[in-house]
């Protein structure tokens, strides 16, 4: 009887350390309550993709406080987001490689 309340006991245990990691590494770069277009729905939904999203976030700050042109980073940035990123509004495969492509080119320019 002893050996069965220490495996409930581990069991229990178990299922709060997944569910209380399990969103912690998936959070995007933005707010997903304020999610407005049907790829950044698919993005709060994906694990996959809110982990490129925010390091997509977190390496374009890191481009915008060492390039000496930051306008044209931004242009540039905004430019991806609505064309590169938006074609593919909800293909989570295609988001995926857009997304690590993007990552790729913005840590180059960090070099």
């Amino acid at each position: 009887m002893e050996g069965k309340y220490k495996m409930k006991k581990l069991y229990v245990l178990a299922l709060g350390v997944i569910f209380s990691t399990s969103g912690a590494y998936a959070e995007p770069g933005f707010d997903c309550r304020k999610a407005t277009t049907p790829t950044e729905h698919v993005i709060c939904s994906d694990d996959g993709l809110g982990v490129l999203d925010k390091e997509i976030n977190e390496v374009y700050k890191k481009c915008l406080a060492s390039v000496p042109d930051t306008e044209a980073l931004r242009v540039e940035q905004r430019k991806w987001l609505k064309e590169e990123r938006s074609d593919y509004k909800t293909d989570v495969g295609h988001l995926k490689e857009v997304y690590t492509q993007r990552i790729a080119e913005l840590k180059a320019k960090l070099k």
